[in-house]
């Protein structure tokens, strides 16, 4: 039989306090308490991440500001993503989301940067990736990482909420670690 303090200890990773659990909350607090500022750019989530950020009181405090990029172009023009890099790895990819981070943080003065990119269906990616291929990045003091989902959900609402509590986990993911660093 498993105990509590042990299911703690087992999973101390993977836990936060926040307000009534809210994860968005959550990482708002924690960057509030380094006046650190948060930009987003999304394509899959279509600014359901945003959304998720800017629905929590006190926000503004953190969130600089986000861009919608949901097309090839707008990821050029706006983020400064490369074509090159749109052309040889695809919109979802690794390196597409990583560079999305990066330009939002550059291009907002933001202390770190959530990226998300994927494919929400109904048909495949323009690389032939299936439905529910994702990608969420996080750039956080000019360091960036990339994480690959993949989901089984067919419907885009699903698929869309996964998304972004996925990119939000990576940047609870990453404060850890900088935290757990500097001890």
């Amino acid at each position: 039989q498993v105990r509590a303090e042990e299911v703690r200890q087992r999973f101390a990773r993977e836990q936060f306090d926040a307000p009534d659990g809210c994860l968005a909350a959550h990482v708002i607090a924690r960057l509030a308490a380094r006046n650190w500022t948060l930009a987003t750019a999304e394509s899959v989530t279509g600014g359901r991440l945003s959304g998720r950020l800017t629905d929590v009181p006190g926000a503004s405090a953190v969130f600089r500001e986000g861009w919608v990029t949901y097309s090839s172009k707008a990821k050029q023009q706006r983020l400064d993503v490369s074509a090159s890099d749109l052309d040889q790895h695809g919109a979802v990819s690794e390196t597409v989301a990583c560079a999305m981070a990066r330009g939002a943080a550059s291009k907002s003065g933001a202390d770190c940067a959530l990226a998300t990119t994927g494919v929400a269906g109904p048909g495949q990616g323009d690389r032939g990736e299936p439905v529910g291929t994702c990608w969420v990045a996080c750039c956080l003091g000019g360091k960036v990482r990339a994480v690959q989902i993949q989901t089984s959900f067919t419907d885009r609402a699903s698929l869309r909420a996964y998304t972004v509590n996925a990119a939000l986990n990576l940047l609870r993911d990453e404060l850890n670690q900088l935290e757990a660093a500097a001890r």
